[in-house]
């Protein structure tokens, strides 16, 4: 049967029977034979990535010190959840396990098209943190570094590509 989680403060999952006025809690609802294990995997990937906010940008960078896209998401997995993810961001469409948009979970990893829009490789990723009436996401962006975007927005929208679950 489905399990209502949800998500607290912007960032941490739990159980909850009933839905609440609070406005920073969003509901989901999952297959409650992956709810305990993905609860815990996507705090621990949330709290890595929200660590790292502000944090610059760096091409080809990996550490703290300045990530690109993949290795902002590579290290943010690989310290949250100790588990390896693509350093490409042109691997990730061929690893993990599609998600439709309807079906997005915060931890997803969400892919876009490079610069380029009309460009079908994949060429940016970043995690999903939030999904309302949008889909957030946090990536590293070549501007500004670490820092938060939702898919609607133009730039965003026409670049969508996919989401993948890890």
């Amino acid at each position: 049967f489905p399990v209502t989680i949800c998500l607290f403060g912007g960032w941490h999952i739990g159980f909850a029977q009933n839905s609440s006025s609070d406005s920073n809690r969003l509901n989901y609802t999952i297959d409650a034979s992956l709810a305990p294990n993905r609860i815990a995997v996507i705090n621990q990937i949330m709290d890595e990535a929200i660590a790292m906010l502000d944090r610059p940008y760096r091409a080809g960078g990996k550490t703290p010190a300045g990530f690109d896209c993949s290795g902002f998401v590579s290290y943010c997995y690989l310290q949250g959840n100790d588990q390896k993810l693509p350093v490409s961001s042109r691997e990730y469409i061929n690893k993990g396990t599609p998600v439709d948009i309807a079906d997005a979970l915060p931890g997803d990893v969400i892919m876009f098209s490079g610069r380029r829009a009309s460009q079908t490789l994949v060429g940016h990723v970043g995690i999903i943190s939030e999904v309302s009436d949008d889909i957030y996401f946090i990536h590293s962006a070549t501007s500004s570094g670490i820092r938060f975007d939702r898919m609607s927005s133009p730039y965003y929208q026409k670049r969508f590509i996919g989401i993948r679950r890890f």
